[in-house]
């Protein structure tokens, strides 16, 4: 990953969404060995300072940042986002219709979790400038958070834990994504919760917090259902701390997650066709989505690219039908690839390539990209946002690509450490299964950019190297 990250780079602009892959400049390793030496550097003053003082500065100008990008653009919450925005207004005053044959819900049932944190949230204010704000508050809390679980398993004002803070607040992409209204930022945020509660429950053995992180494991999950690979990554790691520590009390850990989980799926589907009265399908057949994975697309190789949907509604949303046909459709590209190998090479490089290369995981495009009718109060914002690859986006690009190559860097040298070592804790055992899982599952199913941020987040965890030569 510190590899292709440090050769190539993705851009998404524009409104087809494009994802154009390029080599990297050959200056950006004074980048990469610029944030080394300011880490470094900041050493000594992290020694000195509170974890607590550091939380409560870097929190304010978060904040600061943060209200910026909320109030100096007008945008719409569009596409999926704005459907599910949508859907959770109607559903306030009792219209289920999302949910009825060729509407937004029937297709995506998975989205009904999202629907319904935002209906509870909706409770207070339906403005999207306050969830703006619930998902600015989430990244800051996500980064504390996880600084926390690192102290668990450090000390308390850990030097490593000081670093873990400051590198979650200097990955900038979540700062974007607070202006995109889906579930990577809330999804994020009680995910990064359940591994500190079930960190707590490691620590300190008690049940209390390993069904407190399992029911925000499940929420994370309903939020954002690729986190799936969450859960699997977390089950696997007290499954190998089980068995390195030759105690078996992870067993009733890991059922109960298992169990919230199921329950917190079927427990939503159940509540909403009894409110609404519809009894919808399962939508989609998830065979499809491996199926584009494969295909080619005007964004890019493996790409989104609306195969699955318009399949779908051509066969009129028949479950069965939809299934044959992505069979039909899958065995034709394994076909493809089995006769000519160099083409399916290039396909999947290309589609790992545009995956994790966008330093910014798509999160300006998300957010208020430049080819919707926007609003922008800010000169400099507007550069930032614009269809065209600007000076200011390019500067925050190579900013953000210096950081992501360095702790992708970071994370190789600490798995080495690690390794060597025999001596991973829980945290690191699921970040690099985390990763790992989403790694590999983003090769067989339909993919973009911003899917992979929160795999990348996870890299901060690996801090570890900046921490072994104790300064003087």
């Amino acid at each position: 990953m510190s590899f292709m990250t440090l050769v190539f780079k993705t851009t998404v602009k524009g409104r087809n969404e494009h994802a154009i892959l390029s080599l990297q400049p050959f200056y950006i390793l004074v980048g990469v060995v610029f944030v080394f030496l300011v880490l470094y550097a900041l050493r000594n003053v992290l020694e000195k300072i509170s974890i607590k003082h550091m939380s409560i500065i870097l929190s304010l100008i978060y904040l600061i940042l943060g209200s910026i990008l909320i109030f100096t653009i007008d945008a719409p919450v569009r596409a999926d986002a704005g459907a599910v925005f949508k859907a959770m207004k109607e559903f306030s005053v009792g219209n289920y219709s999302a949910l009825q044959h060729g509407k937004y819900l029937s297709y995506y049932p998975h989205q009904l979790g999202l629907v319904l944190y935002e209906s509870l949230l909706g409770i207070i204010s339906k403005n999207p400038t306050f969830f703006y704000y619930i998902n600015l508050i989430q990244v800051i809390l996500t980064n504390i958070f996880l600084a926390k679980s690192v102290e668990l398993y450090t000390e308390k004002n850990s030097l490593q834990a000081k670093y873990t803070l400051l590198l979650g607040f200097m990955f900038l992409p979540q700062l974007f994504f607070i202006r995109f209204l889906y579930g990577e930022i809330p999804g994020q945020f009680f995910l990064v919760l359940a591994l500190y509660l079930i960190s707590l429950y490691i620590k300190k053995t008690k049940w209390a917090y390993a069904l407190a992180g399992a029911l925000a494991l499940s929420v994370g999950i309903l939020l954002r259902s690729n986190y799936l690979i969450a859960l699997i990554a977390c089950v696997l790691s007290l499954l190998i701390l089980s068995l390195r520590e030759k105690n078996f009390r992870h067993l009733i850990a890991i059922a109960m997650i298992v169990i919230a989980y199921v329950i917190g799926g079927k427990g939503v589907n159940a509540y909403y066709r009894h409110v609404s009265g519809i009894n919808y399908g399962k939508g989609i057949p998830k065979i499809m989505w491996i199926t584009m994975g494969m295909q080619n697309g005007k964004r890019a190789e493996g790409w989104y690219n609306s195969y699955s949907l318009k399949t779908y509604l051509s066969l009129n949303q028949d479950e069965e039908k939809s299934k044959e046909a992505a069979k039909k459709d899958m065995k034709i590209r394994l076909e493809k690839f089995k006769n000519d190998p160099a083409y399916a090479l290039n396909f999947y490089g290309n589609k790992i390539a545009t995956t994790w290369t966008d330093p910014t995981f798509m999160s300006l495009w998300s957010g208020a990209h430049g080819g919707m009718k926007n609003t922008y109060h800010s000169s400099f914002i507007k550069l930032l946002y614009q269809d065209k690859v600007t000076r200011n986006y390019r500067i925050l690009e190579f900013i953000m690509s210096s950081f992501n190559i360095f702790i992708a860097l970071m994370a190789f040298i600490y798995s080495i450490i690690m390794i060597k070592k025999k001596d991973i804790s829980f945290m690191a055992l699921f970040a690099m299964l985390f990763m790992i899982g989403g790694f590999f599952f983003h090769i067989l199913w339909e993919t973009k950019a911003q899917y992979v941020a929160t795999y990348y987040y996870f890299f901060i965890l690996f801090a570890y190297p900046l921490t072994l030569s104790k300064s003087k």
